[in-house]
């Protein structure tokens, strides 16, 4: 999926008003949360997005991971009076949409995800303490 169907995908499905809107909310949440994996992680989620979105990852040493942290982050970075709250909801859906465009859909001719894609995604979630499962809920 290209840099601007992902955007076009974050406007729709959180039902933004805008693409910069949905655009800060991608680099936001996903600039965040490669903040607290490790760098072989975030380099394996940079293999998957597309080049613009990959320039945002932070590729250093984690920091210590909690979901306050995050969602604080999150809404800081997205601006524009954003709650810790909306953020979390925001994060949750653009994770869902990274997750079905670079995860999973396609892998095989049925659409269903590959082992290989979840085995990769679950070491991301493996990595967070458990209050970020959310992130990878899959029934959101």
């Amino acid at each position: 999926m290209q840099y601007n169907e992902l955007i076009d995908k974050v406007e729709m499905r959180l039902r933004f008003s805008s693409s910069e809107k949905a655009e800060r909310t991608m680099v936001a949440t996903l600039s965040a949360l490669s903040e607290f994996i490790s760098p072989e992680a975030a380099r394996d989620l940079g293999s998957r997005l597309p080049a613009e979105m990959a320039d945002e990852l932070d590729y250093g040493p984690p920091e210590e991971a909690s979901w306050e942290d995050f969602t604080e982050i999150v809404a800081e970075k997205e601006g524009a009076g954003v709650i810790t709250e909306d953020a979390a909801t925001h994060a949750i859906g653009v994770m869902r949409i990274v997750r079905e465009a670079y995860y999973g859909a396609g892998d095989d001719p049925e659409g269903n995800p590959g082992e290989l894609a979840e085995t990769d995604l679950d070491k991301i979630k493996a990595e967070l303490p458990e209050e970020f499962a959310p992130l990878f809920d899959q029934d959101f």
